[in-house]
């Protein structure tokens, strides 16, 4: 019977690390996403004064606000080391 309960707790472990990697790549996938978005349709300035007189491209809007949504509902549910391994080298992989 121990032997069941382990199996079925080390099952459970490695289906909630599974979870986590993929929710790992899925904020980068949907980082990347946006990001390529943007570059191909988004409209740039090439000198500074059209630069500072243009708004924010809607798509990085987008991508902020899904980021927040996506922030809010992880950083309640998910332990510190868990929310932190989801975060951890996120700029070196973009």
């Amino acid at each position: 019977m121990p032997s069941q309960f382990d199996d079925l707790v080390a099952s459970y472990e490695s289906l909630g690390q599974t979870t986590l990697f993929t929710l790992r790549l899925e904020l980068r996938c949907h980082i990347i996403y946006f990001l390529d978005k943007t570059i191909r349709e988004g409209n740039f300035g090439l000198t500074e004064e059209e630069s500072e007189d243009e708004e924010l491209d809607p798509t990085i809007l987008d991508l902020c606000k899904d980021l927040v949504s996506f922030e809010t509902l992880l950083s309640t549910t998910l332990l510190p080391r868990e929310y932190t391994y989801l975060h951890s080298l996120l700029s070196n992989s973009l």
